[in-house]
């Protein structure tokens, strides 16, 4: 039996709580601190998921390291102290009863997960509740540009178009599979998703300097802005529009900038005028200033390899 075998057998030996092979494994040179299970959690780190307190105490006085976890950084230390095993989870430990809410769907069955259902899906996609393209409209261009170019036979990233459909599509899945939280709780629109996004502005950028393609990215991008901007401004709907008639109806003086007015000079006894105008004027500057930066140097970038390439030929 190899050192690879024996480490794997001592993990073992700390999951079924077999102190008598533990020892023997240690005994026959085994690292104490390896980690060589799928999960790449170290022999301290299962038995403290086993519980075995005499197994852990053995451990660690033959040297093993309380803060050497698995590929997750995760230390067994902190998680033992904060929720008793390194399997827990926070979602697990919530105020309420233990019979209501959090605690039974993250507990029972698949630890709060399931099959993605139609309302789920339709939930994080489409719905004005936490639906993606509901509060980012410009995504649903970023989404057809990447499917047109992933059956374009002439393009050459055709592979590289498909992994990134292939990520949002898993994503999605993923997130709608959870039975109960799939919205992300009380937030301003579907925060679980938000790592997709960088994926989905590359075939939306690849495809501004097409015909119409500019006019609608520019349409839609600066409608996604609104609904986002004002979503944080005012009280948290939930609802993708919510925000929006708000704005129009109260004006540019929101309830952060009130909130900014009243702190600066209640709170911080500073002598600063806060104004929402100004703040607005401030934000569109920007938002202009990068958009065109940016979409000139990818206009430039795509115009030069176009003639690189001319010239090549």
């Amino acid at each position: 039996m190899n050192i690879k075998q024996l480490s794997i057998k001592l993990q073992d030996a700390c999951f079924d709580e077999d102190m008598g092979l533990v020892k023997d494994c240690i005994k026959l040179g085994v690292d104490i601190n390896g980690r060589v299970n799928p999960a790449r959690y170290s022999p301290l780190f299962v038995a403290v998921g086993s519980m075995d307190y005499d197994i852990i105490r053995y451990l660690l006085e033959q040297g093993a390291d309380a803060n050497h976890g698995g590929s997750a950084l995760w230390s067994p230390l902190h998680e033992a102290v904060c929720f008793g095993s390194p399997f827990a989870t926070p979602y697990s430990f919530g105020t309420a009863p233990e019979d209501i809410g959090v605690h039974v769907v993250h507990v029972g069955g698949w630890g709060g997960f399931g099959l993605p259902t139609f309302a789920s899906i339709w939930g994080v996609t489409f719905s004005l509740y936490r639906g993606i393209f509901a509060y980012m409209p410009v995504l649903i261009w970023a989404v057809f540009c990447g499917i047109r170019q992933s059956f374009d036979r002439t393009d050459a990233y055709r592979f590289e178009w498909k992994i990134i459909l292939a990520i949002f599509g898993l994503q999605i899945l993923f997130n709608s599979s959870m039975m109960q939280f799939w919205s992300g709780g009380f937030v301003w629109g579907p925060r679980y998703l938000i790592p997709v996004i960088p994926f989905l502005i590359i075939p939306m950028a690849y495809h501004f300097n097409k015909k119409w393609s500019s006019s609608i990215i520019i349409t839609t991008g600066l409608f996604s802005i609104l609904i986002n901007w004002t979503g944080v401004q005012y009280i948290l709907p939930q609802n993708a529009l919510g925000a929006v008639p708000m704005f129009f109806l109260s004006g540019l003086t929101s309830q952060l900038y009130q909130f900014l007015e009243l702190y600066f000079h209640t709170y911080a006894n500073w002598n600063v005028q806060v104004s929402a105008l100004g703040g607005w004027m401030i934000l569109g500057l920007i938002i202009v200033f990068i958009w065109l930066i940016e979409t000139r140097y990818f206009t430039i970038k795509t115009s030069s390899d176009g003639v690189e390439e001319g010239h090549s030929r």
